[in-house]
């Protein structure tokens, strides 16, 4: 049986500097998060939202509609104990770890 490499610590260390630093990448993703709230202006409003793979919570800076809850999902203890300092004062933002990554595609090998 093959061994699925562990990348917990690089998703809650070496994430921000790779997909939010500086270069192409950072550029394409930072892109991405501003098309997929271009649609939706602050007078948008939505009582519940949920981000499904939140990593490191970098998309809500993105958002531009009025919510009551934001609900981040991820599978990656070190990334939901980064959240969870992050958020802890928010009484909006709601921090679930969900069974996933790693864990679920171990089960197929």
């Amino acid at each position: 049986m093959r061994e699925i490499p562990d990348f917990s610590k690089f998703w809650a260390t070496g994430y921000d500097d790779a997909f939010y630093g500086k270069g192409l990448l950072p550029f394409c993703m930072r892109q991405s998060h501003k098309l997929l709230e271009k649609r939706f202006s602050e007078n948008d409003y939505f009582e519940n939202i949920v981000e499904i793979g939140s990593g490191v919570g970098y998309h809500l800076d993105f958002v531009r509609c009025k919510f009551s809850n934001y609900t981040m999902l991820d599978s990656n203890t070190f990334v939901i104990q980064k959240l969870k300092s992050k958020y802890s004062n928010n009484a909006k933002i709601s921090i679930k770890e969900i069974m996933g990554g790693g864990a679920f595609f171990r089960q197929f090998f």
